[in-house]
């Protein structure tokens, strides 16, 4: 899957899924916290020595903002 079309799906998560308890099995959280940032390490610009590229979804309860 592209880097957009996740993008894509973070921004459709619904409000239902923000307000529950933040789990690691539940698809948003590995969406932002483990496949997007896999995806930003993976292009070729992207200098690992450079950039640290970390996913997260807040402290306990889902950001606004991701």
């Amino acid at each position: 899957m592209a880097l957009h079309d996740f993008f894509r799906q973070v921004m459709a998560i619904d409000e239902e899924e923000k307000r529950e308890k933040l789990s690691k099995e539940r698809w948003a959280f590995q969406l932002v916290t483990k496949a997007i940032p896999e995806k930003i390490k993976a292009l070729p610009f992207v200098e690992p020595d450079r950039y640290i590229v970390k996913g997260s979804v807040g402290q306990g309860v889902w950001t606004d903002v991701p």
